[in-house]
């Protein structure tokens, strides 16, 4: 019975020991590395990806662990009591550990690992600066405030995001949708449109491997407590 919770450890997908790195990066790399990180405000990002992840993720887990119990045809009716009943009792429990795990990140330094694990793998440190630069232009940042937007409005009324996008453009100056159309076209915009779904994935990946552990110590204790109770209602 301790397993039914293992697929909490799922949760950890979405923040990030670190990943071994061939050579130690030169100076020059870890500065622009540092601006980027900066430009981007990932200190911040991250937190509200991993808060809207977990909410998620608790409920499919308690979904999972409700499934396998029904499914476990040698359980009594008593045992199987016990179990739904648990299982909805630790669903706030469950949250507030991950919770509690993830006040205890260092956010700032874990983002730096990602980005310095990642990123140069797929671009030198010109190419980092250049990022850096267009991150930091008005026209991005309207840019990511008005996808937000659009995603939000997109989710509440169904709308195509394409089309929300053709409404959206009059927010635009000229001078800004002309430097988001020399990026997406230059070699740079180029690359990042075959790299970016790579890094997306690796950035997911390390952040995986540097919660898993502690997302699984949690989802065995409450495995483990599951069994105890299922073992104390068949006496």
């Amino acid at each position: 019975m301790k397993t039914f919770l293992k697929n909490l450890a799922i949760i950890a997908i979405f923040l990030s020991p670190s990943l071994s790195r061939a050579e130690p990066l030169a100076p020059e790399m870890k500065l622009a590395l540092r601006d980027f990180v900066a430009v981007q405000n990932l200190e911040k990002t991250w937190p509200t990806i991993i808060d809207g992840i977990t909410k998620i993720t608790v409920k499919q887990v308690i979904k999972g662990a409700t499934r396998e119990l029904n499914e476990a045809s040698s359980l009594s009716q008593a045992e199987r009591a016990t179990g739904e009943k648990f299982i909805q009792e630790m669903a706030p429990k469950i949250a507030e550990d991950v919770s509690a795990f993830q006040r205890g990140l260092d956010i700032k330094n874990l983002v730096t690992d990602m980005s310095e694990e990642v990123y140069p793998k797929y671009y030198n440190a010109q190419e980092i600066r250049e990022f850096t630069a267009y991150y930091g232009s008005a026209g991005y940042k309207k840019g990511a405030v008005i996808a937000r937007e659009i995603d939000i409005e997109s989710a509440s009324t169904g709308e195509n995001k394409t089309a929300l996008w053709r409404r959206y453009e009059s927010k635009f100056t000229p001078q800004e949708i002309k430097l988001m159309q020399a990026f997406n076209s230059s070699a740079l915009g180029r690359k990042h449109q075959v790299a970016g779904p790579k890094i997306n994935a690796e950035c997911l990946e390390f952040m995986y491997k540097r919660t898993a552990p502690e997302m699984n110590k949690i989802s065995e204790r409450y495995g483990e407590m599951l069994a105890q109770r299922l073992k104390a209602a068949s006496k």
